[in-house]
């Protein structure tokens, strides 16, 4: 890819990233719930053709291990979705 256009890709992402964090942040538990689950199961019914990419991608690992690692999250899911809050300021801070 043409590095001007790599730039202006990142660029234009980590805005639209800050743009979804602070929509993100206005959202009350039982949304942000079912947006962590959604999230979640999608990369679960995809874990084999996601593993693959990362694996091919990279060159390194073992793939089954990367399946089990997209399979994790469940283990996670309260953590996370209690503390959305705190996460979706702590993606604005972060990409400033």
């Amino acid at each position: 890819m043409d590095p001007l256009k790599e730039d202006l890709f990142v660029e234009t992402t980590i805005q639209k990233s800050l743009i979804a964090a602070h929509a993100f942040g206005k959202l009350n538990q039982e949304k942000t719930d079912n947006i962590v689950r959604a999230v979640y199961e999608c990369g679960f019914n995809n874990r084999w053709k996601l593993a693959e990419h990362a694996y091919k991608e990279t060159g390194i690992g073992i793939l089954r291990d990367k399946v089990i690692k997209i399979s994790l999250p469940p283990v996670l899911f309260t953590g996370i979705s209690a503390t959305k809050k705190r996460s979706a300021s702590s993606v604005m801070i972060l990409l400033r």
